[in-house]
C-alpha cells in the first residue's frame, strides 16, 4: 500500500500527464505537426516528467501504481475502438501498429524497480528511451532512404545510426559528467551502450522496443559501470566486431536486418554474460549459414526473421544464464553450449537441406561444438561421455525431427521448437 503523501504525489504526476496530452491535443494542430512527431513529443514528455521520480518517489510502490493508473485508461481506449478518439489520437495516429503507449509506464516502473535507488542508472534508462529512440525514430521517417525489415515493418539504417549517436551521448555525458567514472571509462561505456542498445531497438516492432529498451541500459550498466577500462575497451570493441560481421556478411545470409541484429546482440550477451569462449560456437554457426547460402538460387533463397536467432537462443542461453548466477562452472556450461549448438546446426542442416541425419549430425559438431570443446582439452572422461550422449541425441533428433518442404515457410513454433529439442540434446553436459 502506499501511503496519504505518496498518493497526492501519484496523483499530482498523472494529472501533469493528462494535462500535458490535452495541451498537445489542441496545439498539434495548429502547428501541423504529423502524427509520428506528434507521438514522439509526447514519448519525450513523458520521458522528462519520468526522469524526476527517483527526487518524487523513494520506492517502487507508488511507481508502480502511477503505471497502472497510466495505462489503464490506454487500454481501455484500445477495447473500446476509440484510441484515435480524443486525446488519443495523440498517441495513435500513425497508421502502423503499436503498443509502445501501453508498454511505457510499466517499462518505466520495472526499470525504477531494478535501479534499488541508483537515480544515475535509472535516468541514464529512461533517457535512452524517451531521447535516443524519438531521434532515431525522427531521424529515420525524415531521411531514412537504406530500410532493413524488423519483424513486421522496417526501419532504417539512418534512424539507427541517429538512434545510437543520441544514446552514446544519454549514457557517456551524465557517468563523466557526474563523476561516477572517468572520461576514458564513460566513452568506452557510452560505445557499448550505443551499439547494443540500437541492436536491441533494431530486432524490436510495434512498440515493444519501449518495453525493451530501459531494462536492457540498465542491465549494461550494472554490468560495465564496475569494470576496469581494459575490460570496458575489449567489450565495446567485441560489440562493434560483431556488429561489422553481422553487416558484412549480411548479403551472404538468410536473415533479415533485425535477425542480423539479433545474431550480432545472442553473441555479444553470450560473450558478456558469461565469458568470450561461449562466443565462438555461435560465430561458427553464423559463418556456416554464410557459407551455406551459396548454394541457393537468387529466388530460392529464404530470408529468416528473428524467430531463428530467438531459436538460438532457447538453446543457448540457460547455459550461459547458469554461469551468470554461478550455478554451474564455466567449463560445464561450455560443453553445455557447444552440444546445444552443433544439434541446433544438426537439425537445420537435416529438415532445411535435406542431408542425411549421419551426414547432418557430423557436420553440427564439427563446425558448432569444436570451437568450444577445444577450450576444454584434456578431456576428461566424463567430459568425453557427455560428447558421446550428446552425439547420439543429436543423431537421433536429426533422424525424428519434422522436415520443412521449404524453408520459407518455416513457422515460429518450428524454430522454438527444435531450440528446445537443441537444448534438451545438450542435457547430458550437466553431469559431467
Amino acid at each position: 500500500m502506499i501511503t496519504g503523501a505518496e498518493f497526492l504525489r501519484v496523483a499530482g504526476v498523472a494529472g501533469l500527464l493528462t494535462g500535458g496530452l490535452a495541451m498537445l491535443q489542441r496545439l498539434a494542430p495548429r502547428m501541423n505537426a504529423s502524427a509520428e512527431l506528434t507521438r514522439k513529443i509526447v514519448h519525450v514528455v513523458m520521458g522528462v516528467v519520468c526522469m524526476a521520480f527517483p527526487w518524487i518517489f523513494d520506492r517502487p510502490e507508488p511507481v508502480w501504481w502511477l503505471a497502472v493508473l497510466a495505462s489503464l485508461p490506454l487500454i481501455l481506449l484500445r477495447v473500446s475502438g476509440r484510441g484515435k478518439d480524443g486525446m488519443g489520437s495523440v498517441l495513435h495516429g500513425v497508421a502502423r501498429p503499436s503498443y509502445g503507449d501501453v508498454l511505457f509506464a510499466p517499462a518505466v516502473a520495472f526499470v525504477f524497480h531494478l535501479s534499488q535507488g541508483d537515480a544515475l542508472f535509472y535516468v541514464v534508462s529512461v533517457s535512452v528511451l524517451a531521447l535516443a529512440d524519438a531521434a532515431g525514430a525522427l531521424a529515420g521517417s525524415r531521411w531514412g532512404r537504406h530500410r532493413y525489415q524488423s519483424g513486421i515493418g522496417w526501419k532504417s539504417v539512418e534512424g539507427s545510426t541517429a538512434f545510437a549517436v543520441s544514446a552514446f551521448l544519454c549514457s557517456a555525458l551524465p557517468l563523466a559528467c557526474t563523476g561516477r567514472v572517468g572520461w576514458p571509462e564513460a566513452i568506452f561505456i557510452g560505445t557499448a551502450i550505443a551499439l547494443l542498445a540500437m541492436m536491441a531497438e533494431g530486432i524490436a516492432d510495434r512498440g515493444f522496443d519501449n518495453l525493451i529498451l530501459p531494462p536492457v541500459v540498465l542491465l549494461i550498466l550494472i554490468r560495465l559501470v564496475p569494470l576496469p577500462l581494459p575490460d570496458l575497451v575489449w567489450r565495446a570493441i567485441s560489440a562493434f566486431a560483431l556488429l561489422a560481421i553481422a553487416i558484412t556478411l549480411a548479403p551472404r545470409t538468410f536473415l533479415n536486418g533485425g535477425a542480423l541484429l539479433g545474431a550480432a546482440l545472442l553473441g555479444y550477451g553470450c560473450g558478456a554474460l558469461a565469458d568470450a569462449r561461449f562466443v565462438f560456437p555461435l560465430l561458427a554457426v553464423f559463418l556456416w549459414h554464410a557459407a551455406a547460402s551459396r548454394k541457393y538460387r537468387a529466388g530460392d533463397v529464404p530470408v529468416y526473421r528473428i524467430d531463428a536467432i530467438i531459436s538460438h537462443a532457447i538453446s543457448a542461453m540457460p547455459w550461459v544464464l547458469c554461469v551468470t548466477f554461478a550455478k554451474l562452472p564455466a567449463e560445464t556450461a561450455l560443453l553445455g553450449l557447444s552440444i546445444a549448438s552443433a544439434a541446433h546446426l544438426a537439425l537445420t542442416q537435416a529438415s532445411l537441406y535435406g542431408s542425411p541425419p549421419v551426414v547432418a549430425s557430423l557436420t553440427g559438431w564439427l563446425v558448432a561444438a569444436s570451437p568450444g570443446l577445444l577450450w576444454l582439452i584434456p578431456l576428461s572422461a566424463a567430459v568425453v561421455k557427455a560428447c558421446a550422449c550428446g552425439f547420439a541425441a543429436t543423431l537421433l533428433l536429426a533422424i525424428i525431427f519434422p522436415r520443412t518442404p521449404h524453408p520459407k515457410i518455416a513457422t515460429p513454433m518450428w524454430w522454438t521448437l527444435k531450440g528446445m529439442l537443441a537444448l534438451a540434446a545438450s542435457i547430458f553436459a550437466w553431469w559431467s
